[in-house]
C-alpha cells in the first residue's frame, strides 16, 4: 500500500465530516440541541488535543492520583496571535488594494491553523476574528515552559506572517494563564484589542498571571526598516516601503492590485471592484459596518441566562421519579424542604442543594442519588474510593464556576451551573460560526431581493490602437452629447484595445429627436454614433491628447459592443463578527430592511442580549476610501454601545408569535451582572417590567468633501 500523508488525510476526512455533522445536533439535552455535532465534536477535540501534546511532550498535563492522572484536574490556556488587522486593510486607497489585504490575512490565517492544528499539533483555532486568532494551548503550569513553547512556534510563524505581508502585518502572541473553562477568552480578547493598535514591530508575548495581572517579554526582534534612498518618497498606499519618487506605488502594492484586477476579470458577473459602479444616479455611496458584540457571550454572562434544563425537566426526571417512588428516600426529601413541597421551583431547588453542600454530615448515603436528580448522565458516589466521590465531584464543580481558590460553593451558583449553559468550546464555536454566517445570508438576500435586477456595464472594442493607454488602468472619456460629462472605463487590454465601462450607467442619458434614452441604451447609442473625443487618466490627472480630439474622435466598433451584469457593492472587510460593505446610497433602505428582518430571524430569541451594532455613512463617491473605512469604524467605537442598559422589551410583549414565553431562552435578567454572570434567582420572564440588555446600536452621517 502507498504511504498515507496524514496531513492530506486529515484535511479530507475534516471536508467529509463537517458537512455531515454540521446537519445533526450534538447535545441531547433540547435547550441545546442548537449546537450542530460537527462544533459540539470540534470542541471536544479543541480540548483533548493540548491534553495529548502535553503527554507527547513528557509533561503533566493534570493532577495525579497516586499514579494516574486526574483528568478531571485538567487545566488549559490560551494561545493567541494578532495584528492591528482593520489598520492593515484601511491603508488601502483603491478597493483592489483593500480587497487584496483581506485575501492576504485570510491566507496568513489559513496558514497559521495548519501549522497549530497540523504541522505542531497543540489545539484548534476557537475564535477568529480581523485582529487574528485563538488556539486552545496545552496547559502546562510552569509559565517558563508555556513561554518556551510560544517562542518555539513564533519562530516559525512570524516569518511566514512578515514574509506573505511584505513586513506590513507586526504580529505579537497572548497567552491565559491555565484555567478549567473557556471563560478566559473574554479577558484574551481584550487584552489582544489593547496590544493590536500600539505602534510595534518586536514580537512579544504579553503573558496572563494570577489577578489578571500581565507579563510582556520578546520572542523576536523586529524586521529592519530602511528610510527612503535619494529620489525615493514613502509610497502612499501602505505608507511603509520606500518607491521611486515618479512613481505611483511601490511595486509591491502596484503587484497587490494587479493581482486584484486580474481575479475580478475571471469573476466579472460577481460584486464589482470599481466605486464608481457602486454610486448611485446621484454619484453617492453609502458604507454600512455591521459588528457583532460577543464579549458577553464569550466571558459566559449571557449563557447564564439560557438554561440547559427547565425545573420543570428536573421535576419530571427518571431519577427524581425514583427517589420520590421510594417512600424512605420521599419522606428524608420532605424533612429536608420542611414547609416546602417538591415542586418545579427554584426555591425546592435551592433548598435540596443546601442540603447537598452540607456534606459530610448526617446521611451521606442519600446525597449522591439526591445530587443525581439533576444530572442525566453521571453519577456521584458516597464511596472515597470512586472517582465521583461527592467531595471532589462537588469541588470539581467548584472550580469551573470559579477558579478562586478562597472562593465557596453556594447553592444558587450550583443552581445556576446545573440549570443554565456552560461557555463550553463547542457553544463558544457554535455562537461565532453563527454570526458569521449570518453576514452571508444577509449579503445573499441582499443580492437576491434587493438587486434581482442586476445593473448593466458595456464591453467594447475601438477600431484603432488608443495612444497612452495602458492595461489596467482607468480612464475618464468624453462622449459628444452623452451628459453628464465623463464616463469611466478600464482598458482591460492595451494590444487588442478591449475596454469596459466601470462607472454607473444609471445616471447617463441623451436626446435624439425628441426621444429620450437613459441609462445603458443611452452609453451604447453614444459610444456607436459618436466616439470618444477625451481621454483622461484617473490616476494621474494626465489628458491623453493624443489619444483623440474633437476633430479626431476615437471610433468604436459597432459589431462589438457588448453588456454584462453584476451586483453594484464590495464588501470590504469580513470576519465572523465585522463587516464593512459599499452600497448605493439609495438602495440603502431595502438593503436595511432585509438586515433587520433576517436579525429577527435568526436571533428572535436574544433579542436584546446579542447586540448588532451598525454604522451608516453617506458620501460622494470621490470621498478617500481609507478616511470612510476609518469613520466606519470610529462611528461605532462609542463607550456606551458596550455598556448594558435597562430597557422596557421591545420585541414581541409575549416572547413568541404564538404568544408563549420560550422555556430555555425566555429568561431575562432585571439587574445588571456581578462577576460576569447574572444570578438565576434573578431571571423572569414577565415582559411588563425593565429587563437589563445589551441593544444593537444604529448610528449614521452624512460626510462632506
Amino acid at each position: 500500500a502507498e504511504p498515507c500523508d496524514i496531513e492530506a488525510l486529515r484535511e479530507k476526512a475534516v471536508q467529509l465530516l463537517k458537512s455531515g455533522l454540521s446537519q445533526a445536533l450534538g447535545e441531547t439535552r433540547l435547550p441545546a440541541n442548537d449546537v450542530t455535532l460537527w462544533a459540539q465534536s470540534h470542541g471536544v477535540a479543541s480540548l483533548y488535543k493540548p491534553v495529548l501534546a502535553t503527554l507527547a511532550m513528557g509533561m503533566d498535563p493534570c493532577l495525579k492520583t497516586g499514579d494516574q492522572y486526574n483528568y478531571d484536574t485538567a487545566k488549559w490556556r490560551l494561545l493567541g496571535l494578532g495584528w492591528n488587522g482593520p489598520g492593515f486593510i484601511q491603508r488601502g486607497r483603491k478597493p483592489a488594494d483593500i480587497l487584496g489585504r483581506q485575501k492576504i490575512l485570510n491566507i496568513v490565517a489559513g496558514k497559521i491553523q495548519q501549522m497549530i492544528e497540523v504541522e505542531f499539533p497543540l489545539g484548534n483555532l476557537i475564535y477568529q476574528d480581523l485582529k487574528g486568532l485563538f488556539f486552545t494551548f496545552p496547559g502546562v503550569a510552569d509559565d517558563a515552559e508555556a513561554a518556551s513553547l510560544a517562542r518555539e512556534l513564533a519562530v516559525k510563524i512570524v516569518p511566514i506572517i512578515r514574509g506573505d505581508s511584505k513586513d506590513e502585518l507586526w504580529p505579537f502572541f497572548t497567552l491565559s494563564r491555565p484555567c478549567r473553562t473557556m471563560m478566559m477568552i473574554a479577558r484574551e480578547i481584550q487584552a489582544r484589542d489593547g496590544l493590536a493598535t500600539l505602534p510595534r514591530v518586536a514580537t512579544n508575548l504579553s503573558m496572563e498571571k494570577l489577578a489578571s495581572n500581565r507579563e510582556e517579554s520578546l520572542l523576536l526582534e523586529g524586521p529592519i526598516l530602511k528610510a527612503p534612498a535619494a529620489g525615493q518618497d514613502v509610497c502612499p498606499v501602505c505608507s511603509f516601503r520606500s518607491k521611486p519618487a515618479a512613481d505611483e506605488s511601490c511595486s509591491v502594492c502596484r503587484e497587490r492590485r494587479q493581482s486584484r484586477q486580474s481575479k475580478w476579470q475571471t469573476e466579472r458577473e460577481d460584486q464589482t471592484i470599481w466605486v464608481d459602479e457602486v454610486a448611485d444616479a446621484s454619484n453617492r455611496v453609502a458604507l454600512l459596518t455591521l459588528r457583532f458584540d460577543l464579549s458577553r457571550w464569550l466571558s459566559g454572562e449571557w449563557l447564564t441566562t439560557v438554561f440547559s434544563q427547565t425545573y420543570e425537566d428536573w421535576y419530571k426526571s427518571a431519577r427524581l421519579k425514583k427517589v420520590l417512588k421510594n417512600a424512605q428516600q420521599a419522606r428524608k426529601l420532605n424533612n429536608i424542604l420542611k414547609s416546602l413541597a417538591v415542586e418545579p421551583t427554584f426555591e425546592t431547588v435551592v433548598g435540596i442543594l443546601d442540603f447537598i453542600l452540607a456534606y459530610p454530615d448526617t446521611d451521606p448515603s442519600f446525597r449522591p442519588p439526591l445530587l443525581n436528580t439533576f444530572f442525566k448522565d453521571v453519577d456521584a458516589s458516597d464511596k472515597p474510593e470512586e472517582a465521583n466521590y461527592i467531595p471532589r465531584f462537588l469541588d470539581n464543580l467548584r472550580e469551573k464556576i470559579n477558579e478562586d481558590p478562597s472562593y465557596v460553593l453556594t447553592a444558587e451558583d450550583l443552581a445556576g451551573f446545573i440549570f443554565t449553559q456552560n461557555p463550553s468550546p463547542g457553544r463558544l464555536t457554535r455562537i461565532w460560526e453563527e454570526t458569521e454566517g449570518f453576514f452571508q445570508r444577509w449579503l445573499s438576500r441582499v443580492s437576491s431581493s434587493v438587486f434581482p435586477n442586476k445593473p448593466q456595464r458595456v464591453s467594447f472594442k475601438t477600431c484603432s490602437a488608443v495612444a497612452g493607454v495602458r492595461a489596467g488602468r482607468t480612464y475618464r472619456i468624453a462622449i459628444p452629447n452623452l451628459a453628464p460629462d465623463g464616463l469611466v472605463v478600464c482598458c482591460l487590454d492595451d494590444n487588442r484595445q478591449d475596454f469596459l465601462t466601470v462607472d454607473s450607467l444609471e445616471k447617463f442619458r441623451i436626446e435624439r429627436g425628441g426621444a429620450r434614452f437613459q441609462g445603458l441604451s443611452a452609453v451604447q447609442q453614444a459610444l456607436s454614433e459618436s466616439g470618444i473625443v477625451s481621454w483622461l487618466d484617473e490616476e494621474t490627472g494626465e489628458c491623453l491628447r493624443q489619444a483623440a480630439s474633437p476633430t479626431s474622435p476615437t471610433k468604436i466598433d459597432r459589431n462589438q459592443l457588448t453588456d454584462e451584469s453584476y451586483f453594484p457593492y464590495i464588501v470590504l472587510a469580513s470576519s465572523p463578527v465585522f463587516c464593512q460593505a459599499l452600497f448605493p446610497a439609495d438602495r440603502i433602505p431595502g438593503i436595511l430592511r432585509q438586515l433587520l428582518e433576517l436579525y429577527d430571524e435568526r436571533f428572535a430569541k436574544v433579542q436584546g442580549k446579542l447586540p448588532l451594532h451598525v454604522g451608516l455613512l453617506g458620501a460622494k463617491r470621490k470621498y478617500p476610501l481609507y478616511a470612510l473605512l476609518d469613520a466606519g469604524q470610529q462611528i461605532l467605537d462609542h463607550p456606551s454601545f458596550r455598556k448594558g442598559v435597562s430597557l422596557s422589551p421591545w420585541w414581541n410583549k409575549n416572547g413568541s408569535a404564538e404568544g408563549k414565553v420560550d422555556p430555555f431562552y425566555g429568561g431575562y435578567p432585571t439587574n445588571p451582572p456581578v462577576n460576569d454572570k447574572h444570578n438565576i434567582s434573578g431571571l423572569t420572564s414577565n415582559r411588563s417590567q425593565p429587563l437589563w440588555t445589551t441593544p444593537g446600536y444604529f448610528d449614521f452621517d452624512l460626510l462632506g468633501s
